[in-house]
């Protein structure tokens, strides 16, 4: 990346990718670019991290296309090379190589394979970050990255910042992976220590720094002080939420036990165009909504469900997830085969970060595969039940 201003870049990366998608792969019918903020960017990110280019700076993967008949071109992934000097959010240690895939990657593949297999050409819509700070090749930069099948994403397009935003990433990020330089984190560190004990609620006089290390801290100005909100990272203990006054004292104090919200949504994509499948997504007060889809002569037919986990099926996903978190689950990529389903699994956070990991239908892979068949459980529970809809399969739509 040559200097210069951050608009020359954005321009730059719009019609790079513009080209990518149109000339190199074709297969997109039309591309619809949509502008993010910064806070939008920061909330899509689990990592955030100033990095290197790592030696080589990127490499290419080719993924071959298998189709009956055909030899269609292979579907090629640029990957990204760095080597982590800090982290401002996340647990990557300084020192780290990290390889980062483009954002969407995943669906660049689908659409890529569905236009060369099946003749699909589909509507896109990507996600864009304009960057405001400049840096060069060899500079060091801020990158905003989503945990993505045992290595990275840019969390959306344009994915890096300059070293420039740093202090305005830290004043959005709270004290979340930053230092306390930051005068409204270094105030309301002191007000921690200072009336920190909560009694049965718990004692934070320990102070940010070590707050940060198991919770999600949000900092919000109002008009007589700062809001403060800790959520635990894990769902487990307490969510506070409290006001740290101008003069330093701790007013408006309220605590709540998180014992069932882990996430924001847990959820499962798995039809495949031929032969159907099920989508699933589970909300943390217990509700699970679920498309049932099966192949009939005019095409997909979808039967929608709604249910609620018990307790102890709360309890038992809570276990769960913490024995197989989807942060943690690596699945190599590799080529599959026509019309071979390839079901996804998704965890929204607390802060709203996407963890979203996938795998061919054939593969084995013992964490993916426990919750995989947690969903098929709740997929056969509720087709004991009443459908709440019926009709032809609504490929396009999500529950909320």
């Amino acid at each position: 990346m040559k200097r210069g201003s951050g608009r020359d870049f954005w321009r730059r990366a719009i019609v790079a990718l513009i080209l990518t998608m149109t000339a190199e792969t074709a297969h997109v019918g039309q591309l619809h670019i949509k502008k993010i903020s910064l806070g939008e960017l920061i909330q899509r990110s689990t990592h955030i991290v100033i990095a290197m280019p790592d030696d080589p700076p990127s490499v290419e993967e080719q993924v071959v296309i298998k189709a009956r008949g055909k030899k269609p071109p292979p579907y090629v992934r640029l990957v990204h090379r760095f080597r982590v000097r800090e982290s401002l959010r996340g647990d990557l240690s300084p020192g780290t190589a990290i390889a980062v895939v483009p954002a969407g990657d995943a669906l660049q593949e689908r659409l890529h394979r569905d236009y060369h297999t099946k003749g699909l050409s589909r509507h896109a819509v990507v996600d864009f970050y304009e960057t405001k700070s400049q840096f060069d090749d060899q500079e060091p930069r801020i990158l905003f990255l989503a945990a993505h099948n045992g290595r990275f994403a840019y969390a959306r397009n344009i994915g890096a910042e300059g070293l420039g935003m740093r202090s305005e990433i830290e004043r959005q990020l709270g004290v979340n992976g930053g230092p306390l330089d930051d005068p409204r984190a270094a105030h309301v560190d002191l007000a921690l220590r200072a009336h920190g004990n909560f009694g049965v609620y718990g004692d934070l006089r320990e102070g940010l720094t070590a707050v940060k290390q198991h919770s999600t801290v949000r900092l919000t100005d109002v008009a007589n002080g700062m809001r403060v909100d800790i959520v635990p990272r894990d769902g487990q203990g307490h969510e506070y939420q409290f006001l740290v006054t101008r003069a330093g004292t701790i007013e408006g104090f309220m605590a709540a036990e998180s014992d069932t919200v882990l996430f924001r949504q847990f959820a499962l994509r798995d039809v495949q165009g031929l032969h159907g499948g099920r989508n699933a997504y589970v909300f943390p007060d217990g509700r699970v909504v679920l498309q049932i889809v099966t192949p009939t002569e005019t095409g997909l037919h979808e039967r929608r469900f709604e249910m609620m986990l018990t307790k102890d099926q709360q309890e038992s996903l809570r276990q769960l997830l913490s024995q197989h978190p989807p942060a943690r689950i690596h699945i190599p990529m590799h080529p599959g085969i026509p019309d071979q389903a390839q079901p996804e699994i998704s965890l929204t956070e607390h802060d709203g970060s996407v963890t979203t990991v996938a795998k061919w239908d054939d593969d084995r892979r013992p964490d993916f595969d426990a919750l995989y068949s947690l969903f098929l459980r709740y997929a056969q529970q509720a087709q004991e039940l009443k459908p709440v809809w019926e009709g032809r399969y609504a490929s396009g739509w999500r529950a909320d």
